[in-house]
């Protein structure tokens, strides 16, 4: 029979009764089949340290059960408790949870991608990203995207007792030359295939990197890793949230001064608590004033004016270098960090939280968090920080260089920029007792207008 190419398959083994995947059968099929088995647990027998792109080290090793858990029951997030497992750096950089993307389907190499929060002291990620809150809290988490080749074909050392089953279904047979007991060998870092009996096996690798046999002991249970609960969508109706606000005096107050500061040189921010009930000592209303010509008002010395609050509304004042500006990208990022990305600290409901401006232009908008899980993936993976957000704007055309625009052409822009961000634009009447849904068609050109029910 002529030789053909090896194939690989990945066969999950799960204990009868458990909810997630406690090893894997690994076949090699070519003329024949040959097996191996390894345990979940078995990682932690392997390196810490990255591997190229073997799976002989821990991290790609428990990527490999990660992704057959996902394939077996559907759950694509993880706790890590090994906080050794995915850093070279354990110290300062500790992974707290995992979130895969990609496939690994048991061909001889797959690309795994997986996006994790690794959390580090405020030192640490100050001198390696910059992160300006480091200083306000014990440890600061960012979001790293990474991607890797796992292969199978290389860097197995395939045991000389591998089972082998004939290519007609006659039977187990010996794989390699070894014994015919018909059992699936363990494939274990301190007994690879050797090919010279009269030398002792050597570890592939071990926890601590050294090359005594004697020192790779059978790794003891725990699987470095905790399938986390899938995320229930919520009912959510940013339309009947409005209906309610718009209802209260205050509301339409603050939007009447914030219009009347569009024509000066400042920008002016609102930050309100329950706008259902009147402003109180126990029910404030913060008020933050931008210097003169200066765009921002973010008030970073009462930075804790946000810390459970519903929502900020605040102006763009005129100027030739913003004309026609809806949100900005420092708006954004802001709403990102508050809703999901430092939710901790905020400590805000995104079903009842909203943003809201009152555009150089004239016209007034407001944007809620539709869809939280959108958001947060947009928000956490995607545009994780202000710099990226203002590529995303340059992109769309909405920057200083294009700038002065329609504000039929900067909605449409605005909206193709937050398609597919779990966000919701409202446009807002004159009077500020009508706020419509605008989205964009699918032909993303013509801007369509939902009118939520009374």
């Amino acid at each position: 029979m002529e030789p053909v190419a090896d194939t690989f398959a990945f066969i999950p083994l799960v204990i009868e009764n458990d909810s997630k995947v406690n090893g894997y059968i690994l076949a090699k099929i070519s003329n024949g089949i040959e097996l191996i088995y390894s345990l979940a647990k078995d990682y932690k027998a392997f390196s810490y340290q990255s591997d190229s792109i073997t799976l002989n080290d821990a991290t790609k090793f428990v990527l490999t059960v990660l992704q057959l858990n996902e394939k077996v029951f559907g759950i694509n997030k993880y706790q890590i408790t090994d906080t050794a497992l995915f850093t070279n750096d354990p110290e300062h950089d500790k992974v707290k949870e995992v979130v895969l993307g990609g496939r690994l389907f048991g061909a001889s190499c797959e690309s795994i991608t997986w996006f994790t929060q690794h959390c580090g002291t405020p030192a640490y990620c100050r001198e390696h990203y910059g992160i300006g809150k480091c200083d306000n809290c014990g440890t600061y988490c960012w979001p790293v995207a990474n991607t890797i080749e796992v292969c199978t074909s290389t860097e197995i050392i395939w045991p000389a007792g591998g089972i082998g089953v004939t290519p007609n279904g006659g039977g187990p047979e010996t794989g390699g030359g070894g014994p015919e007991t018909g059992e699936i060998p363990h494939y274990y870092p301190c007994t690879p295939n050797n090919p010279n009996p009269e030398t002792p096996p050597v570890p592939l690798t071990s926890t601590n990197n050294v090359t005594d046999p004697g020192d790779c002991p059978e790794p003891g249970p725990g699987d470095g890793w905790a399938p986390l609960p899938l995320d229930e969508p919520e009912y959510h109706n940013p339309c009947d949230t409005l209906n309610k606000y718009k209802q209260g005096q205050d509301f339409n107050a603050i939007w009447q001064l914030l219009k009347a500061e569009v024509p000066t040189r400042h920008e002016q921010l609102y930050i309100f608590n329950n706008l259902l009930e009147p402003i109180s000592p126990t029910n404030p209303v913060y008020m933050s004033t931008g210097a003169e010509n200066e765009f921002g008002v973010y008030p970073y010395n009462n930075e804790s004016w946000f810390t459970g609050s519903w929502g900020w509304f605040h102006n763009h004042f005129a100027d030739e270098d913003s004309a026609g500006l809806i949100f900005s990208a420092g708006d954004l990022n802001v709403l990102a960090e508050q809703v999901v990305r430092d939710n901790d600290f905020f400590q805000v409901d995104y079903k009842r939280f909203m943003i809201g401006v009152v555009a150089d232009s004239g016209a007034q908008y407001i944007l809620i968090v539709d869809d939280i899980n959108k958001f947060t993936n947009w928000a956490t993976n995607l545009m994780f920080n202000e710099n990226m957000i203002e590529i995303a704007y340059n992109g769309a055309g909405l920057n200083q260089g294009t700038l002065p625009l329609s504000v039929k052409e900067t909605e449409r822009r605005f909206l193709k920029l937050i398609q597919n961000t779990g966000l919701k634009l409202f446009r807002g009447s004159a009077d500020f007792q009508t706020w419509t849904p605008i989205e964009l068609t699918h032909n993303g050109n013509t801007i369509t207008e939902f009118p939520c029910p009374n």
